[in-house]
């Protein structure tokens, strides 16, 4: 037995007790945002090129503005789209013509008069006919042939113009949505309604929308074009900096330096350092003379078997050690700046 709730895993805890939900497969999902959800939904389905039934701007603006402002529910908007579909097709003979383009123009070929004279009635149509003089208006209504030889080209522009349109509005979202402000919204849908209405190029963010991309043309014709060729020659100059000090740190020195860097980062080592035969140390290291060294006394100098003598001798030989490996890798570090120079 399945059961879904609206609620908290915490909430289902507190208020059943452990023997009960230790019985239970609690699972959590969570549905995505409202939004969202109808954004995909558009773009699936009013939006699809292969769909040719369309909303007109202010049926597609009360569908979802109803959505925003309501109820937030998307089983509400698909079901205002299946209203409006089905309310076309009933009162519409001419909607039999809602298929895809090829099955459309077989549709208009087994047509006869009275059929496509439902088609003749539509608005869009009557507004065609205006613009043609009266003899060729008659000949189209009387006349099958000549109806189908008008209507075919008709339904093509349609098609044609259906798919640039589509294109022209997911265009015009993808260019304005990283505008500031937004001046055409965030979401595919916000750009598509005011395009459904005809006058999107006359509303005031549309005119925002211009004004920015023509600050940036002024801006790239005026002396824009200059500077950005001079900033990606320096990210071009600096790249090149960057792999010049790639490969210089890639050169690890001689195999003396190797073997001496790898003893002195062993911390774990207690074997003595063996300098190689070609390093010269007389110039660190002071010669004994009798002046400098004091005598030694009974007082100061702690027995050998003593703690305190083999602690100071561990601190005298961990010193030189460190000063040992500065010394050595200071002169890696020319011989590398050297080695570079030349």
């Amino acid at each position: 037995m399945i059961f879904g709730v609206a609620t908290t895993l915490s909430a289902v805890h507190k208020s059943l007790p452990q023997s009960t939900t230790a019985k239970l497969t609690i699972n959590t999902f969570g549905s995505p945002n409202a939004a969202l959800h109808l954004e995909e939904v558009v773009k699936a389905v009013v939006l699809d090129t292969e769909v040719p039934f369309k909303l007109s701007g202010r049926v597609f603006q009360f569908l979802r503005e109803n959505f925003l402002f309501h109820d937030f529910s998307v089983n509400q908007f698909l079901a205002g789209y299946r209203f409006i579909l089905g309310e076309h097709f009933y009162r519409n003979p001419a909607a039999a013509l809602v298929l895809n383009e090829a099955d459309c123009l077989k549709k208009i070929e087994d047509m006869d008069l009275d059929d496509l004279s439902f088609i003749c009635r539509l608005n869009s149509f009557r507004e065609y006919m205006s613009e043609l003089e009266l003899d060729e208006q008659a000949e189209i209504l009387i006349n099958p042939k000549k109806a189908k030889q008008t209507i075919k080209p008709l339904i093509q522009e349609y098609f044609d113009y259906l798919k640039t349109f589509t294109a022209v509005v997911q265009v015009l979202h993808i260019v304005s949505r990283d505008l500031p402000r937004r001046p055409l919204g965030r979401l595919l849908s916000e750009v598509y309604e005011p395009a459904l209405a005809g006058d999107i190029h006359s509303s005031q963010q549309y005119r925002e929308y211009i004004f920015h991309f023509l600050d940036i043309e002024i801006y790239l014709d005026v002396g824009g074009l200059p500077l950005l060729s001079e900033f990606l020659a320096k990210v071009e100059e600096n790249l090149e900096k960057l792999r010049n000090l790639d490969s210089d740190l890639e050169y690890s020195g001689s195999p003396a330096v190797q073997s001496l860097a790898a003893r002195f980062n062993d911390s774990s080592s207690s074997s003595p350092c063996i300098l190689p035969s070609n390093l010269d140390n007389s110039s660190n290291t002071p010669a004994p003379s009798s002046s400098n060294t004091p005598a030694p006394s009974s007082s100061n100098t702690p027995a050998p078997g003593s703690s305190n003598s083999a602690s100071s001798t561990r601190k005298s030989v961990q010193l030189d050690r460190y000063k040992l490996q500065a010394t050595l890798l200071e002169a890696a570090h020319r011989n590398q700046k050297l080695q570079v120079k030349s």
